[in-house]
């Protein structure tokens, strides 16, 4: 019996299947971590079918979604190849029940291999495990799920991106720039490629050239917002939220800002109390005297014990999108209602 694949990542179990080229005739990648999903979307269609054979590779997306077209596909054999290959993305068939969709599946030939990609995220095509379609791929052992990777495992996978482009570069740039984008691998991925552009000439990446380049317009609005929330400003404080919704950021990069905020505000607030200097706190926690200056503005605004209680409230947050209690954007939005 094939070894099932790993209930929390499905990395480990897929890659050796293509390595030893032994597929199954069905494939679930889902999960929070989409660049992950795509990544391993692309491995496994090239991997079955040459790029130019469009005759054994069909492709659905929310565009041309259709079970019947999908189900006529799914039982045609390929013409002079190994494999067809149908491609299935951000359908929602796995929230509910198609029976002509099941009996093409239980009914497709050996050479046919189909690959649901589904955003287990989106509360409107969140893939239920208790269907009929999703209990069909887990008993064939197909479902492979990619979710958020761990911080230690993104700032390994930073660092490799940095240096096979040839350059070396400081651990502090490469959190710099994980607490600046937050663990969205597809953000992630964007500013590694800006940020390589900008330093490929001078072969080193430091925290400076990530301030530069890769700390975008969302931290200053994170900021405005934190700044708008100490001063009891509920109106302007959702404006902002609402531009950085229009800027499509993605709501785990807002938690990992606000968090880092707090837990800023936290460190300041004690040192205030043990009467540090701004010198002091500027080199402990590294950060831009112009920055700290409006960190001790709004540190003024809390007791300890508040600044505290908002930084464990983003910690909870955060808990509660891991565990899956709460989306993304519901935790985020149930934290800037708390802290308001």
């Amino acid at each position: 019996m094939a070894k099932k694949a790993d209930e929390n990542n499905g990395m480990t179990q897929l890659n050796q299947e293509i390595k030893e080229g032994h597929f199954k005739k069905m494939y679930l990648l889902t999960g929070s971590e989409h660049y992950l999903i795509n990544q391993y979307r692309d491995f496994l269609k090239n991997s079955l079918v040459p790029p130019d054979d469009t005759m054994n590779f069909s492709h659905y997306d929310t565009s041309n979604i259709s079970s019947k077209a999908i189900a006529n596909d799914l039982i045609t054999l390929p013409f002079l190849a190994e494999h067809r290959v149908i491609l299935v993305e951000d359908s929602g068939f796995f929230t509910k029940s198609d029976e002509d969709l099941l009996n093409a599946i239980e009914k497709m030939p050996d050479e046919n291999i189909i690959i649901f990609c589904e955003n287990d995220t989106d509360k409107g095509k969140a893939v239920d495990k208790r269907g009929k379609l999703y209990k069909l791929f887990e008993k064939a052992e197909g479902v492979y799920n990619f979710n958020t990777m761990d911080e230690k495992t993104i700032l390994i996978w930073l660092k490799k991106k940095i240096t096979s482009a040839g350059l070396s570069s400081e651990d502090a740039a490469i959190f710099r720039l994980y607490e600046s984008a937050g663990p969205d691998m597809t953000s992630l991925s964007n500013e590694v490629e800006k940020l390589i552009g900008y330093c490929i000439s001078k072969n080193n990446v430091t925290v400076k050239d990530v301030e530069e380049i890769s700390v975008s317009k969302t931290e200053d609005k994170v900021f405005e917002m934190i700044d708008a929330i100490s001063k009891h400003d509920k109106k302007k404080a959702i404006l902002l939220y609402n531009d950085l919704v229009q800027l499509r950021e993605a709501p785990m990069k807002i938690l990992v800002l606000i968090t880092r905020h707090y837990n800023i505000l936290c460190q300041i607030a004690l040192m205030q109390e043990e009467k540090y200097d701004s010198s002091h706190m500027a080199k402990t926690l590294k950060v831009n005297p112009y920055f700290l200056k409006k960190y001790m503005g709004i540190a003024k605004q809390y007791k300890y014990k508040e600044l505290l209680a908002a930084a464990n409230s983003c910690a909870d947050a955060d808990y509660a999108i891991k565990t899956g209690a709460l989306s993304d954007k519901d935790s985020l939005e149930k934290l800037l209602i708390k802290l308001m």
